[in-house]
């Protein structure tokens, strides 16, 4: 609304015949492109927010084999800036989000399918099965079979 005044009277301004029109032309640019300047903070703000949401959703999709810089490539932005943008808005760096995606997406498969460790570990993105069983166990404070063997024992419990 203060933007659509301040075009308002420019265009008053310019058709009204006053003797000191360029006075109230500059000061009224002055004062548009100030408030302009302050929008553009909130702008950006938003487009912060959507990129990290495309971030997001792609760390969604790609959790397996994703990367920093892919997603930079496809935003058209640089990976540093990008990362310093996720950690801002989230609180957490691009692979502790990716991390948290596999873990997240290990425990579903653990608990859902009769899959081995191994092929779980792998098929959520980890190589090495003895790395993936000591972050799992780190995260959960149970290795990836005893938290399989209570969701087991619960759902029996269950019925």
């Amino acid at each position: 609304l203060p933007v659509q005044n301040l075009v308002e009277n420019l265009i008053g301004i310019s058709l009204n015949e006053a003797r000191n029109r360029q006075t109230l032309t500059r000061a009224t640019m002055e004062l548009l492109f100030h408030c302009l300047v302050e929008r553009t903070s909130e702008l950006s703000s938003n487009t912060r927010e959507k990129i990290v949401m495309h971030a997001l959703q792609y760390i969604d999709t790609n959790y397996v084999n994703g990367s920093l810089s892919e997603v930079a490539l496809q935003l058209h932005c640089s990976v540093s800036w990008l990362s310093r943008e996720i950690k801002m808005v989230t609180g957490q760096n691009f692979k502790e989000l990716i991390q948290e995606k596999r873990m997240s997406q290990a425990v579903f498969l653990l608990t859902n399918t009769d899959m081995k460790i191994a092929d779980i570990s792998e098929a959520v993105g980890y190589e090495n099965t003895s790395f993936f069983h000591r972050a799992f166990t780190r995260k959960y404070g149970v290795t990836p079979s005893k938290l399989r063997n209570r969701k087991n024992t619960n759902k029996g419990e269950e019925k």
